[in-house]
């Protein structure tokens, strides 16, 4: 139930960035990927892990925002509502790392 709803290139905290948003029904998520490191990220909320990655977890008010590491990518997802469909809707969106990178 969760389609595309547009994207495109353009800058975060000076960094060149991909944006994606994705819709489901009222619900609006947004993934951003650049080139950065998630060392460089403040201590997080909470910390899963799942398949090879590691999930940092921050909430502010109603968002949830998501990052982890894809080899010199860190990608972001963030979303409203449930907590859990965010995290869910992130782990699902995460790519299995290139064989012998993390």
């Amino acid at each position: 139930g969760i389609v595309l709803a547009g994207g495109d290139a353009s800058t975060l905290g000076g960094h060149r960035a991909a944006r994606t948003v994705y819709r489901s029904g009222d619900a609006r998520y947004l993934c951003w990927m650049l080139v950065g490191s998630i060392a460089e990220l403040p201590p997080p909320a909470e910390i899963r892990r799942h398949g090879d990655f590691e999930f940092r977890i921050y909430r502010h008010g109603t968002t949830t925002l998501v990052f982890w590491q894809e080899g010199e990518v860190l990608c972001a997802f963030a979303g409203s509502g449930d907590p859990e469909n965010v995290i869910a809707l992130a782990f699902a969106k995460a790519m299995a790392p290139a064989a012998g990178r993390t």
